[in-house]
């Protein structure tokens, strides 16, 4: 996962910005379960202190605060509801990480970085044709149906698949968004349940199969959608669902041929069908890019220096500083989910 905390820990003992970074981000994740005021307010106290930390240590980077550095920028980039924010972030750690050279591999952040090989702006696609669009999406919402009958109704796997199904629909009877901004709040809602969902149904001493085939379908549908918002990269959503992905695949791979599971080898197989597709079609698609920026790279390769990294935070400043601008919710705009909301208000 994006978040594993031992290893921001490892570095916030030493860097007390990066732990501010990672108490707003677990401040966020309560406050997505359960909204309140007080836990949004402690979230932009620590996020506000945690980018003061950031700007700071940028002014004197060196490789033994460069894990610091990045591990705020991550930290910040999950909890950035707004396009300018994240975008800043996204492209602050490219920067930084361009500036690591040949020692980037010994970051134990190395994983998370390179999960896409390529910035939105070098993205070589563009929109898919309308129908091409819609094809994407009537595939998903079927996956989606197939998968519902075999959830227990009321159960919260029967719920998350009932959003998802509803995030389908509302795309499918949308217009496309053409812009990065308007890409970034139709993807956003998305982006979090990613973050957030799969710990929520796994997280439970006995992990079952229902749990593990919805945030399947959840990894899938964020591979699956890629194509459609392609100002925002990979990164955004779809790269950080492909190693979790693959490993759910990995582990139920074996189910699918073993004849002590009987009809529910069948069943398994069917189901993963479209997890296993999402996957094989991003990693194709994937080294497709890559082949075309290694080209790209091979006609202009940029001169940098190692320790100078040019790390623009100036429209990042805002959303840390200002209480209405920093919500944890699902999306800054557009999608209302007020099943969502009243769920989560009920709990609390």
């Amino acid at each position: 996962p994006l978040i594993t905390p031992f290893r921001y820990l490892s570095v916030a003992t030493s860097y007390s910005y990066v732990m501010h970074a990672f108490l707003a981000f677990s401040a966020s994740h309560l406050a997505w379960m359960s909204p309140s005021p007080d836990t949004r307010k402690i979230q932009i106290q620590h996020g506000g202190i945690a980018l003061h930390g950031l700007h700071d240590a940028l002014s004197s980077f060196s490789k033994s605060n460069a894990d610091a550095i990045l591990a705020t920028s991550l930290l910040l980039m999950t909890q950035a509801n707004d396009w300018r924010t994240w975008s800043s972030l996204e492209t602050g750690i490219r920067t930084v990480t361009g500036a690591m050279a040949g020692w980037k591999h010994e970051s134990i952040f190395a994983d998370l970085v390179n999960l896409s090989p390529y910035k939105p702006s070098e993205d070589p696609r563009s929109l898919p044709s309308m129908q091409e669009r819609h094809s994407i999406l009537s595939n998903v919402l079927a996956s989606l149906q197939r998968l519902q009958p075999v959830l227990a109704t009321n159960s919260p796997e029967a719920y998350w698949i009932e959003q998802l199904l509803g995030y389908i629909s509302y795309l499918l009877n949308t217009p496309p968004a053409q812009t990065a901004a308007e890409q970034f709040e139709q993807l956003y809602s998305l982006r979090k349940w990613v973050l957030f969902v799969p710990s929520l149904l796994l997280d439970k001493p006995m992990v079952d199969g229902p749990s593990t085939l919805v945030v399947a379908h959840l990894y899938a549908t964020a591979l699956a959608l890629e194509p459609l918002f392609p100002s925002l990269g990979a990164s955004f959503c779809a790269a950080i669902s492909l190693p979790p992905l693959e490993r759910i695949i990995q582990m139920t791979a074996p189910m699918q041929t073993d004849g002590q599971f009987g009809q529910h080898a069948l069943e398994i197989s069917s189901l993963m069908h479209f997890p296993q597709q999402a996957a094989s079609t991003y990693r194709a698609r994937l080294a497709w890019t890559q082949q075309h920026l290694e080209q790209i790279q091979l006609q202009h390769t940029p001169q940098q220096s190692p320790y100078t990294p040019v790390f623009n935070l100036d429209g990042v400043n805002t959303p840390f500083m200002s209480f209405g601008n920093l919500s944890p919710g699902f999306v800054p705009s557009s999608i209302d989910h007020v099943r969502e909301e009243n769920r989560m208000s009920s709990g609390s």
